[in-house]
């Protein structure tokens, strides 16, 4: 039944700004290291489907970047696996996208080429933890042309339960009406936007809808065909709601500290997968206080947070109170540190002077900048959203390989340079253990498989040899020739004040 089952993501383009400016909504990050569409792409891996299609709309650049081949999920295969699906707007209706259906003609061809039964279709905005098989079962034994999730939000607000379509069932949980994001909701059980049927019946549907110029899979073809299908319901009583809102967005985060919520969520037996990240444990000063919080990697807490959710990189300084909060990474250093070569001074300044007018020429430059950002910058220059960004080199030859009219330049005026590493504690139980584990890494046929999958630089020189394409072999990107450039340095941990200190030049620059 596993392998005769197929799903398909929707990835919702639901505006919510300033957080979806840049990005699609499945692919925002949620209770810290996590993207929303993390959930439901895990529910279909974890229930035995190897054959996803993530079909995007708009923004989307981010999303590929997350999800890339499917690794975390175990759908890098040869067969099928993870397929990212961007529109095709030669098979949409008038040529533009105004619905949900046009967005399934404009993957047909995957559809239609795809050799499973069944289809689950899901929206890619949802929060839950469901094992899929259990409902792809109840659908075949109801003998239903189309089975919808739901969840019965009783005691929920009138307002809130109007955010979603509305079922009503009869005694057989047979679907007698439907009515989509009701004013007054009839009805407490709303639909979670995942749908089970033949994969034929969902051909039939999307070319049926597609001739007549209908764009809504719920409005023009479920409820226009409630009395010519039979529509069933399957109860879900876990936890499950969606990102269509800041509130929601917030809310979700929050409800992520509440430690039933979250055991139910984050299953052992039925994990949560998300892209794996390169970056340092988070670092807690001896001040630090940290009450019920999810905290990221490559954070440095000096300060308190409480009830909060940090993202990778935040920095809490020492006397500061981060509480009820959802705080995303910003780049400082990086700002300041461009900004100082630039001036002609070291990017581990702590001159209060230097700062400063370093401060003034970002303040002088905000009128040309788009937007600060971090990861999200690939995004913005594969699109061509910008003329110029700051950008780690690993992450250049990324964004070359989707975009190749981008030229990578290091400054005249200098730049940093750094070196991950893997260290062994001194207290270390199993040493030898540690050892094997790095020889292991440093094994030339491994390094290799790192630098591919990472694209940041290899020391490891055997593994460089055995890069198969020339040009990224011979990158200038990725090997540099070190003795041709002037003013390198290595970012320097400043010190508790020298972090508030930029901490403050920084805010005043954003607020100015």
């Amino acid at each position: 039944m596993r392998r005769d089952t197929m799903g398909i993501i929707l990835t919702s383009n639901d505006r919510i700004p300033p957080i979806t400016d840049i990005r699609a909504n499945s692919a925002l990050p949620i209770a810290g290291r996590y993207r929303i569409i993390d959930f439901v792409l895990s529910c279909m891996a974890n229930s035995g489907i190897t054959n996803i299609g993530v079909a995007t709309e708009a923004n989307y650049s981010s999303l590929m970047d997350h999800i890339k081949s499917g690794k975390p999920w175990d759908l890098d295969r040869k067969n099928w696996g993870l397929n990212i699906l961007p529109p095709n707007l030669e098979k949409v209706s008038y040529g533009s996208i105004k619905g949900n259906i046009d967005i399934l003609a404009g993957i047909s061809d995957f559809i239609h080429r795809s050799q499973q039964t069944y289809v689950i279709l899901s929206l890619g905005n949802s929060i839950y933890n469901i094992d899929f098989e259990e409902v792809v079962k109840n659908h075949i034994e109801s003998q239903a042309d189309v089975t919808i999730l739901y969840k019965d939000m009783k005691g929920m607000p009138e307002r809130e339960i109007s955010r979603f379509t509305t079922l009503e069932l009869d005694k057989e949980n047979r679907i007698t009406d439907i009515e989509v994001q009701p004013y007054y909701p009839k009805s407490s059980l709303a639909s979670m936007d995942v749908y089970v049927m033949e994969k034929a019946l969902l051909e039939s549907i999307v070319d049926e809808c597609s001739a007549r110029g209908d764009r809504d899979f719920v409005k023009d073809a479920l409820v226009k065909k409630m009395t010519g299908l039979r529509i069933y319901g399957y109860e879900y009583t876990g936890y499950t709601d969606k990102i269509d809102s800041l509130k929601a967005y917030y809310r979700n985060n929050m409800n992520f500290l509440n430690s039933d919520i979250r055991r139910e969520l984050f299953n052992p037996k039925n994990p949560i997968y998300t892209k794996t990240k390169d970056q340092s444990p988070t670092k807690y000063g001896s001040d630090a206080s940290v009450q019920n919080s999810f905290i990221s990697d490559g954070c440095v807490i000096e300060g308190t947070v409480i009830n909060s959710v940090l993202s990778r990189g935040v920095k809490v300084a020492k006397g500061a109170v981060i509480k009820n909060s959802i705080i995303m990474q910003d780049s400082v250093r990086d700002a300041f540190g461009a900004t100082l070569k630039y001036l002609g001074y070291s990017l581990n300044s702590t001159d209060l002077d230097e700062l400063n007018e370093a401060k003034n020429l970002l303040i002088e430059q905000k009128p040309l900048v788009q937007a600060y950002v971090i990861d999200q910058v690939r995004d913005k220059m594969i699109g061509n959203e910008a003329a110029l960004g700051v950008i780690y080199s690993g992450e250049a030859i990324y964004t070359q390989k989707e975009n190749p009219n981008l030229e990578y330049v290091i400054p005249k005026e200098g730049s940093n340079i750094w070196i991950d590493s893997w260290v062994i504690p001194k207290n270390a139980e199993h040493k030898e253990n540690a050892e094997k584990f790095i020889n292991f890494l440093c094994r030339p046929d491994i390094a290799l498989k790192n630098f591919e999958y990472i694209t940041y630089s290899t020391p490891n020189e055997a593994a460089r040899e055995l890069i198969e394409d020339e040009s990224i072999r011979n990158s200038e990107i990725a090997f540099p020739d070190l003795s041709r450039y002037d003013n390198l340095e290595t970012f320097q941990y400043l010190g508790t004040e020298a972090d508030q200190v930029y901490g403050d030049l920084w805010n005043k620059v954003k607020s100015s």
